[in-house]
């Protein structure tokens, strides 16, 4: 794509259909990973939060 041809209106549709649509099912992995893998996500968000609880409540007080 980065030669100097000049797309038709045409290829610039197929192009942009193209990229819609690896970009959307891109998405729907990414959607399906986070829902498999929630619990273990979660985990990790509430342990770091726990183990960062001070610092957090002292930052907001102090703000």
């Amino acid at each position: 794509m980065g030669s100097d041809k000049r797309f038709t209106i045409l290829e610039h549709l197929a192009e942009l259909r193209s990229r819609l649509t690896k970009s959307v099912i891109a998405v729907i992995i990414a959607t399906i990973l986070s829902f498999i893998f929630a619990d273990r996500i979660f985990q990790i968000l509430v342990l770091k939060t726990i183990k960062f609880k001070a610092t957090f409540i002292l930052t907001f007080h102090c703000a």
